[in-house]
């Protein structure tokens, strides 16, 4: 499959669904590559490569699925690779109430062949004693640290998928569904979530019966605010859905709105 988006800029994807890998092992250990996907992305003339597969590691007749994702980036000689466990089941860990882990990831970045980073994710449920500070014991969180190639700290907490549960409910006012908070000294992508440089905040809920979205970045060479504001009504007017984008750097301020 082949997607261009101009003539300087295309994306090649070839899929091999059936691969099957096996590579020598012991009695009871092994290492099988079950399905491979390999891309290509050009935009002008820079290039990257990636490759993602569904692994399978036996470790003492168990058998542990893992996720692979790699990139390589010639123009800065830069190998990043991601090892996932989607399916971990950890139920109360550390022995904390509520606490559940679904997923474990760990990044390693390489740069002209050394060991330059290296990051890790984790995935699950937030513990029940948080329901006293009023928070939905059931909300889904993600957390991420990397470091080597600069610094990234991140979490989330909810999901902007439909039909996930409100992280918190104040009062029928004011409601969040995704809250997301993080600081990057260079940017980073951990586990398929995308962490800007500087420091971003994202929050997406409700203030009373109108959704209300703000995507906001502070880095040292620009400021970025991005909103999007439901419908509502007030003194008599009826306002559709607005959207708006402030991007404030040292040369000038831009100002863009819809609604």
């Amino acid at each position: 499959e082949v997607t261009v988006s101009s003539p300087t800029s295309f994306v090649a994807t070839a899929a091999i669904p059936t691969s099957s890998i096996k590579l020598p092992s012991g009695d009871g250990y092994g290492f099988k590559v079950l399905t491979t996907e390999l891309e290509v992305a050009t935009d002008g003339s820079s290039y990257e490569y990636g490759i993602l597969a569904d692994i399978e590691l036996v470790l003492g007749g168990s058998r542990l699925p893992l996720s692979l994702v790699g990139q390589f980036v010639p123009s800065d000689a830069t190998v990043a690779i991601e090892m996932s466990n989607n399916n971990v089941g950890l139920t109360n860990a550390m022995g904390i109430p509520g606490f559940d882990i679904t997923s474990l990831t760990a990044k390693n970045t390489y740069v002209g062949g050394v060991p330059k980073g290296v990051g890790f994710a984790v995935s699950g449920k937030i513990p029940n004693f948080l329901k006293e500070l009023g928070v939905n014991p059931n909300t889904p969180f993600t957390a991420a640290i990397e470091f080597g190639v600069g610094v990234t700290v991140g979490m989330g907490l909810g999901s902007r998928n439909g039909g996930s549960p409100d992280i918190v409910s104040i009062q029928n006012v004011l409601s969040a569904k995704y809250m997301q908070a993080s600081f990057s000294t260079v940017g980073a992508t951990i586990a398929g979530v995308e962490y800007r440089k500087g420091l971003h905040l994202v929050f997406d809920g409700m203030f009373g019966k109108t959704p209300v979205f703000v995507d906001g970045s502070i880095a040292p060479s620009e400021r970025i605010i991005e909103f999007e504001i439901g419908s509502f009504d007030l003194a008599g007017f009826k306002f559709d859905e607005s959207k708006g984008k402030l991007v404030w750097t040292a040369q000038d301020v831009e100002l863009g709105f819809s609604g």
